[in-house]
């Protein structure tokens, strides 16, 4: 197979980022404040008939879509088929990861984990669905040229 992942021959338009991601709730009175005290976005769009927020960081029209599900649903577990966590860049300095964990910390939200990868360190945590959140750091692109993903470690770091 063609390293594309492409049958020989066919054509297909190619991506050139991620568009926004939606991600379903249990209560848009929760989710909301949460993504926009702690990661920053700002509310630009509401369908109260859809039960959806739109959240954008300002540069797009939205980042993310927060959608209200049924009582009923499921709750979220990382491990089913679906979603695993979503990354968000907040910089490349290790003082912004630092008072990100600060800012995290102020707020009560509970750290899962630390991690420090040859490309970047990120901070891992919830949101108020138990969706599982990263806030991260991307270093320089010295320090990870020539390593083949493989290569790319996840080891447990302290910011402290």
């Amino acid at each position: 197979m063609p390293a594309s992942n492409q049958t020989e021959g066919a054509r297909s338009a190619p991506s050139r980022s991620l568009g926004h991601v939606v991600l379903n709730v249990s209560s848009l009175a929760v989710s909301a404040p949460f993504y926009c005290e702690v990661l920053g976005l700002k509310e630009v769009g509401r369908n109260a008939e859809l039960r959806l927020v739109f959240l954008s960081f300002g540069i797009n029209d939205h980042d993310i879509g927060l959608c209200e599900s049924e009582p009923t649903a499921h709750r979220y577990n990382g491990s089913a088929v679906g979603l695993g966590h979503v990354a968000f860049l907040i910089g490349d300095r290790i003082e912004e990861l630092r008072s990100f964990k600060a800012h995290l910390e102020a707020r009560g939200i509970a750290i899962k984990g630390i991690v420090e990868h040859i490309a970047f360190t990120s901070i891992y945590f919830p949101d108020p669905d138990g969706i599982e959140l990263e806030a991260y750091i991307e270093h320089l692109p010295e320090t990870r040229r020539g390593k083949p993903q493989a290569e790319r470690f996840a080891r447990p770091v302290r910011l402290d």
